[in-house]
């Protein structure tokens, strides 16, 4: 028998106590949790018929938490505010993918996730070392800080 005390469920009694043939149900009551997963469920089928306005009501009811999860990620907010958008437009392209539309928001967090992993893994392999952006020639033709300090006491009236 499952937990009577959770709020999930409830214990109705239909017949006496002290009868051993006492008959209980036990009966599931929606949380608030059962609602939005179904909530999501219906937005991600209207979307899925072409109802644009259903992915909108998904964007700005999760819009926040994915922002949230970007900023987390990579720790700056303009690109955390390009990575959500991001995020959204792959969820909208694969949203056909999706096996559980109750579970939009998990899945959705996933998708975030794999944007930041794949922006922050392309932007390492994006800096470049300083040689490849300067030529060492003209480097070496620079005066080292050490020289400068020198030629400016050099120049200094004594």
């Amino acid at each position: 028998m499952s937990n009577t005390n959770s709020p999930e469920t409830r214990l109705q009694k239909k017949r006496n106590l002290n009868d051993p043939s006492c008959i209980y149900i036990v009966y599931r009551v929606k949380t608030s949790e059962d609602v939005v997963k179904s909530q999501d469920a219906e937005l991600v089928q209207r979307t899925l018929q072409g109802d644009k306005n259903a992915f909108d009501r998904l964007v700005s009811k999760y819009q926040g938490a994915v922002y949230g999860l970007c900023l987390h990620l990579v720790g700056n907010f303009a690109d955390a505010q390009d990575l959500a958008q991001e995020a959204f437009v792959r969820a909208y392209l694969e949203l056909y993918q999706l096996r559980e539309p109750s579970k939009f928001a998990n899945w959705s967090y996933r998708v975030t996730a794999n944007v930041c992993k794949m922006w922050l893994r392309k932007r390492k392999t994006d800096i470049a070392s300083l040689d490849t952006i300067v030529p060492a020639e003209f480097i070496s033709t620079l005066p080292s800080p050490q020289e400068v300090v020198e030629n400016e006491e050099l120049q200094l009236p004594g």
